[in-house]
């Protein structure tokens, strides 16, 4: 999960920016690893869609979050 964090395009910002500091990366990195928990094992979940996340130098913050179900049944 921080591979794919530091892969992003706001890496700039994420590390430090115009006199804001680094964010808390090993946070962000905790969220991604939860959200793909919890998509793992719930297929019945089509989408899972996390806005805003805020993140800071000491954690990070999902302040919203709307999950999307499939219309039909996935056989586990």
């Amino acid at each position: 999960a921080l591979e794919m964090i530091s892969e992003v395009k706001a890496k700039k910002i994420l590390e430090g920016y115009r006199n804001n500091p680094p964010v808390d990366k090993k946070a962000l990195a905790e969220i991604v690893v939860a959200v793909s928990r919890i998509l793992l094992e719930n297929p019945e979940i089509h989408s899972i869609d996390l806005n805003p996340v805020m993140a800071y130098p000491s954690g990070a913050i999902v302040a919203d979050a709307r999950i999307m179900l499939r219309k039909e049944q996935v056989a586990p």
